[in-house]
């Protein structure tokens, strides 16, 4: 039953809800994501997919406006190892480097992690908080 509520809720609410908007945020593990992913999408479980797999979802994505955040790598790794290490990843995908996610230059938007909560106020006009802590 759970299967299917999560299959629901992501065919008939969240993937319309990014056609709708045209905003289609890649997220990169480690880079605030989940803040952003919650923001635009309430509590539905945060999607890790690349940009060729939105490709292969949505279509064509030159009608919508591609976001993604970009932290440095070095970071995103001590970052991640500190995750970790706190027994909540279950994924690699964590460590792989932000250019399997996606190539910045196919972004529309960038928004730098150091300053995050301004850059989504300023250029999506999202306001965002911290959800997901680790250490780095």
């Amino acid at each position: 039953m759970r299967l299917f509520r999560w299959h629901y809720r992501w065919r008939f609410k969240i993937l319309p809800a990014i056609r709708k908007s045209k905003v289609l945020f890649i997220h990169i593990p480690k880079t605030g994501g989940t803040s952003i992913w919650r923001a635009l999408h309430g509590k539905f479980p945060v999607q890790h997919y690349t940009y060729k797999e939105w490709e292969g979802i949505l279509g064509d994505l030159s009608e919508y406006t591609v976001v993604a955040v970009r932290r440095d790598d070095t970071e995103r790794l001590l970052s991640a190892q500190e995750y970790m290490m706190s027994d909540r990843v279950h994924s690699l995908l964590h460590f792989y480097p932000s250019n399997h996610f996606v190539d910045f230059e196919q972004c529309d938007i960038v928004l730098a992690f150091n300053n995050l909560e301004q850059e989504c106020l300023d250029k999506l006009g999202l306001r965002i908080g911290h959800l997901n802590s680790s250490a780095s």
